[in-house]
């Protein structure tokens, strides 16, 4: 990720707004993943953060495509998959996107200094991690993931609320954090947004 993007806020980063914000017709086309195959829990709670996530980016005047489906990301996966931005939700044993490109994602982590193996074998551990597309040097791939079948009622709030935080270019960009089984954060790494310097006076 060069320096230029990483300084532009999220929106500017994932190439989703021109530079000066607006609605440009050359964004890259952005996709959320939700896979199904989960439990009832599970599922709800994909669907909570899903449903906020689109409200972010109906107020940033994007519409992402969603797949829940995995026929759907099948059909998608190297052609429109390969071209786009994305966001994983959910469980990584669960979710047929990064089940058919893991080695990769396992190489991308390791570059930016998350354990992925380590991390994902781990119980009751969740957070985010954004890395180079697997397929795709020139897009990016953001997964929120958590290691159970399905977060524990005292990590659920906890993982809402910094999923929401990392999408606030108000804040440093998060390249990856980690919450504990108690909600708290573990481990994280950022990367310097010089806009939130102003937000901070």
């Amino acid at each position: 990720m060069g320096s230029g993007r990483q300084h532009c806020g999220l929106l500017r980063w994932m190439k989703l707004r021109s530079p000066d914000m607006s609605v440009d017709k050359n964004i890259v086309p952005l996709i959320i993943l939700s896979d199904r195959l989960t439990s009832d829990k599970a599922t709800k709670q994909q669907d909570q953060l899903l449903n906020q996530f689109q409200g972010f980016f109906q107020i940033a005047g994007i519409k992402p495509t969603i797949i829940t489906e995995r026929q759907v990301l099948k059909n998608k996966l190297k052609k429109e998959l390969g071209d786009s931005n994305i966001i994983v939700i959910g469980k990584p044993d669960a979710n047929g996107f990064v089940q058919a490109l893991k080695s990769g994602i396992i190489k991308r982590a390791d570059t930016v200094g998350f354990k992925w193996q380590q991390i994902m074998n781990k119980s009751n551990q969740s957070g985010a991690y954004i890395i180079k597309h697997p397929y795709n040097q020139n897009r990016l791939m953001l997964h929120y993931f958590w290691t159970g079948d399905q977060m524990s009622d005292q990590t659920e709030d906890p993982f809402m609320a910094k999923a929401m935080e990392s999408l606030n270019f108000s804040n440093h960009f998060y390249q990856y954090y980690v919450l504990n089984n108690a909600g708290k954060s573990s481990s994280e790494k950022k990367i310097e947004n010089p806009y939130a310097k102003l937000f901070a006076e």
